[in-house]
């Protein structure tokens, strides 16, 4: 913007003052010293014949015009990036909620398979496809609190924090 203005300068009048004072003594002995003052005004005015000062002064205003528009879309952008974080992050809690669910689901089943296997109603195999099953469940959470720890990361650094000055959402 200081410089789009800065360039409407050259439809005004350039003025140039110089005052230079010089003091000096005469070859006499008894000469007093003697001072000297030269002024000179210079004003000068360029012409735009063609119009090149005009259009140098719009192009700078469009560029204004450009970077107000670029740094709007990087505020937009940042925004977006911060709203599908934050998305992310609830997703990723709704998972992993979910998960714990299952998990204690699964505990559940295998605590009455293991009591209708000491019960003789079913066999070792029905157990053990259920202790696999309970494994399996156990085996998804980490990398989904990893991918959480990760989304809050992220999140805290679009939000201008460090990861580890995030606040805590529980």
């Amino acid at each position: 913007r200081e410089n789009a203005a800065a360039q409407q300068g050259v439809f005004a009048p350039a003025v140039d003052l110089q005052l230079q004072p010089t003091r000096s003594k005469a070859a006499e002995v008894d000469s007093a010293p003697v001072s000297l003052h030269t002024g000179q005004l210079n004003i000068s005015y360029a012409l735009d014949v063609f119009g090149g000062n005009k259009r140098q002064a719009e192009a700078l205003g469009a560029l204004v015009d450009v970077q107000h528009f670029q740094r709007e879309a990087v505020y937009q952008t940042l925004v977006a990036n911060i709203v599908n974080a934050a998305i992310g992050e609830a997703s990723l809690r709704a998972q992993i909620q979910a998960t714990q669910g299952l998990i204690q689901s699964s505990e559940k089943l295998l605590d009455i398979a293991q009591r209708q296997h000491r019960a003789g109603e079913v066999g070792g195999a029905d157990v053990a496809t259920q202790e696999a099953a309970l494994a399996q469940m156990q085996a998804t959470l980490p990398p989904l609190e990893k991918q959480l720890v990760q989304q809050r990361n992220q999140l805290a650094v679009l939000a201008g924090r460090l990861p580890s000055e995030q606040v805590p959402l529980d």
